[in-house]
């Protein structure tokens, strides 16, 4: 071997040695301490600990720390580390013959002649082969001459089999010995605890009990669960922690009561929850369930639905319930105004029995939304209680729009098609200098706000609508029939002035539509926006469980709104004529005990806690009306905005053979398409008639539809009257007149033909609805049902009203628990039944 490889040898020899020395030393001054740790730990095996005063363990933990800590001390000052030269000696003591090698290899020759330089080359080369032999022999503590009693055996053996006695529970005992209660030696008596975990109240899930399951299998809890610990018998405050992958949080105890603390923790993730006073005294382990987003999905494609709405059926299902849902509405093609994110939300309902699985069927009537006439991108929004949110796919639609035939409501919505459709913010305002007394007494007007010039920072849209509002009212003479609309678009146009902002301008755009209803219902079109309001506030107000006082007042206002609306539908049927206002006023008269029998079993419904069941009834009385309205002679024109107005804006050729309502339904198109044209003929340029025929050929194509689904619904009137029959032929030739001048770009001969179109169509289809009332008058009631032989409604209409006799036992019932509940001998588990009982009413 090289000198280098015996070095090597020899160094890890020696290593080996000094351990070995280590031990040798370090083994009688630290088996005592170990023997007193060994006892302690036996005993809390054995669950001395547990039953022990907590002054005991605290006293026990503190004398068996001072054990170490004085072992320690007295380790520190007699134990001497070995160094190399005691550890090589030790190497040789080890070495089996009698010389010492790594001496004799550090020793010099005594002479320098060659024969005892030989000699000692040699004796050198036998040492280094002896040396490379040495190995460092096994330490050898002296624990007998320490330990002559052989205790620390015994401490192992009790540590033993005390650990076999704990089974299982040793590594609690074990967690609790080394965690001893450090605040019993402050004045701490035995904590007690009492915990329990509370899932958000969304979840509808019961509390959980967590005293009992300390230190046990992980709880399975929702996320977003109240974690509320209370302590007994510490005089100071503890520590609530939680870990989780989101790190670590402490929360400190609040004092409840005398030596009684408490705290609350909420559970984001997996993980653990302890106290801490002196070291950890409890721990609970939780698995936390996520709330998953929910999902949103269109049962169909949507539709249109009665009276130009939209049928939405949209399904939606959470693991804990849909919180609340909407349509999300994001134009296809905007234009300037609405750029760069067109996006409008309209809320749905989400009644149900079941909130995790919503399905639902709305029919909204979109005609006033900004969007009203583009076409969007439709989706369904279902969010949840943490706000999480899932979308439908997406569906494309034209929303409706409401046509209105008086020319100057038309421009009263134009202004506020301009109003609506712009998003874009207004300009800064100028800077203003602080003005003096002299500046004020040289030019007063510089006092004045800045008025002028807020229209002037306004986005296009704004400012185009207040010069078409200036156009309309330049000269009112002769245009408003109603000095009440003239005075609104006035308002408006006041409104746009003052507006600093886009929502204020937006307040004019509510102004122009309540006037251009008037100017196209008058008082007909104010009750039926009342009659809706007052339905809508009595339904949202049994929906979100309204108080008995709140909906008795709803109530009343119903029934002045229901009122209203009979009366000025009679109002408006005389304007036509003595022999329609008498028709009308005979049928409101028989239709008034009807509707006053709904509007009671509304009541009786929502007073006897039977809530859902009043809102179908309230439901089925907008069905009602509807029926009367189709009765009086006008359930095509859904024009209107009354309640349930039947589908005459469908704008659906299926409607052709379906007498005065498919009559209805064509003259709706007939002027949407009118107005197309006008619109198009406002976009020519005189000399441009090449262009004029190439716009108007595709109106032209859509006029030649109108007139052929005209054309067919003639066969199923063959028992109409003639003067029905001459004017349908009447409105078809005039049909086919203004498709032949769409054809040839003569867009003002066309508006003309069709405005006579509508004309013959409305005639004809009043002279039907006539024949059909007259025919159906011994029939039907005023209500649109069946009547028996008797006289009396058999209920086909689809309406269903309690009769007194189930109305009064109900109320019986209801007072019978509420005095049942009040009596004072009632046990506590059968007033809690009573109380559950009246929740619901």
């Amino acid at each position: 071997m090289s000198p280098a490889e015996i070095e090597s040898l020899l160094a890890v020899e020696t290593g080996r040695a000094r351990r070995a020395l280590v031990w040798e030393r370090a083994a009688p001054l630290a088996w005592p301490p170990l023997a007193i740790v060994g006892v302690y730990l036996a005993a809390a095996l054995a669950g001395a600990w547990d039953h022990a005063p907590p002054v005991a363990h605290a006293a026990a933990g503190g004398c068996v720390a001072a054990a170490l800590v004085l072992a320690g001390w007295r380790a520190a000052r007699s134990f001497r580390w070995p160094g190399v030269a005691e550890a090589r000696a030790r190497l040789e003591e080890d070495c089996p013959a009698a010389e010492r090698p790594l001496t004799a290899l550090e020793d010099r020759p005594a002479s320098g002649d060659a024969t005892a330089l030989a000699l000692w080359r040699l004796h050198q080369q036998r040492m280094t082969a002896r040396a490379a032999a040495l190995k460092a022999a096994r330490a050898r503590p002296a624990l007998a001459l320490s330990d002559r009693y052989r205790l620390r055996y015994v401490a192992l053996a009790a540590v033993v089999g005390a650990a076999v006695l704990a089974g299982a529970d040793a590594p609690r005992r074990l967690l609790t010995a080394l965690g001893p209660p450090w605040g019993a030696l402050l004045g701490d008596r035995e904590l007690a605890f009492e915990a329990w975990a509370t899932p958000p109240a969304y979840t509808g899930a019961a509390p959980i009990y967590l005293t009992d399951r300390r230190g046990g299998a992980p709880v399975k809890a929702p996320e977003g669960s109240v974690v509320t610990v209370r302590v007994t018998g510490a005089r100071g405050a503890p520590v609530l922690q939680r870990r989780d992958r989101e790190g670590a949080r402490k929360v400190a105890f609040v004092r409840v009561g005398e030596e009684a603390w408490e705290a609350r923790l909420t559970l984001r993730a997996s993980g653990h929850v302890r106290v801490l006073r002196f070291g950890e005294r409890a721990r609970w382990r939780f698995d936390v369930i996520p709330d998953e987003a929910p999902k949103a999905l269109f049962a169909q494609a949507p539709n249109r639905g009665r009276s130009a709405r939209i049928d939405f059926q949209w399904s939606g299902q959470d693991d804990y319930g849909v919180a609340r849902a909407m349509l999300k509405l994001t134009v296809v093609d905007p234009g300037p105004g609405l750029k760069p994110d067109p996006v409008d939300e309209v809320p749905l309902d989400v009644t149900a029995a079941d909130p995790r699985r919503v399905e639902a069927r709305a029919e909204l009537d979109l005609t006033r939304h900004a969007f009203a006439g583009l076409a969007v991108d439709v989706q369904v929004v279902a969010i949840d209680a943490l706000g999480q949110r899932g979308e439908s796919e997406r569906q494309r639609i034209v929303l409706p729009e409401r046509v209105f035939e008086d020319p100057v409501a038309r421009a009263a919505i134009e202004a506020r098609r301009e109003i609506v459709r712009e998003r874009r913010g207004y300009g800064a305002a100028p800077r203003l200098r602080a003005l003096t007394l002299r500046d004020l007494q040289r030019a007063p007007e510089v006092a004045t706000d800045d008025a002028l010039s807020r229209l002037t920072r306004a986005p296009a849209g704004i400012k185009r609508a207040a010069a078409l509002i200036d156009a309309l009212t330049l000269y009112p003479e002769g245009l408003f029939e109603s000095a009440a609309a003239y005075l609104g678009v006035r308002r408006a146009r006041a409104q746009l002035d003052v507006a600093r902002t886009n929502p204020q301008a937006q307040i004019a755009a509510e102004i122009l539509w309540d006037a251009a209803l008037a100017l196209e219902t008058g008082d007909l079109g104010d009750a039926a926006r009342r009659l809706a309001e007052a339905r809508k506030n009595l339904a949202d107000a049994l929906k979100r469980g309204a108080s008995q006082e709140e909906l008795q007042k709803l109530m009343q206002e119903l029934r002045e709104s229901v009122d209203d609306y009979l009366k000025a539908r009679v109002a408006e049927a005389l304007q036509q004529g003595d022999s329609a206002g008498r028709q009308a006023e005979d049928q409101v008269s028989l239709s008034e005990q009807d509707l006053k029998a709904m509007m009671d079993a509304i009541e009786d419904l929502s007073e006897l806690g039977a809530r859902e069941q009043a809102q179908q009834m309230l439901d089925q009385l907008a069905e009602t009306l509807a029926n009367l309205q189709m009765q009086m002679g006008e359930a095509g024109d859904g024009q209107d905005g009354g309640p349930g107005a039947q589908g005459a804006g469908q704008g659906s050729g299926e409607q052709a053979g379906e007498g005065a309502g498919g009559i209805a339904g064509l003259m709706d198109q007939q002027r949407r398409l009118r107005d197309q044209t006008f619109q198009e003929g406002q976009r020519g340029e005189p000399g441009q008639a090449g262009d004029g025929k190439g716009r108007g050929a595709s109106l032209g194509e859509r006029q030649r539809s109108l007139a052929d689904q005209l054309s067919r619904s003639q066969e199923g009137l063959a028992q109409g009257s003639e003067a029905a029959r001459e004017a349908i032929r009447r409105a078809e030739r005039a049909m086919r007149t203004a498709e032949q001048a769409l054809r040839q770009g003569d867009f003002e001969g066309a508006q003309q033909a069709q405005a006579d179109a509508i004309a013959q169509l409305r005639e004809g289809a009043q002279s039907l609805a006539a024949e059909r009332m007259q025919a159906d008058q011994m029939s039907l009631d005023p209500l649109g049902r069946r009547m028996d032989g008797v006289g009396g409604a058999t209920g086909d209409g689809g309406v269903s009203v309690p009769d007194a006799a189930a109305r009064a036992r109900a109320r019986a019932i209801l007072e019978e628990i509420r005095r049942r509940a009040a009596r004072g001998e009632a046990t506590p588990e059968e007033r809690d039944y009573l109380e559950r009982l009246l929740e619901r009413f």
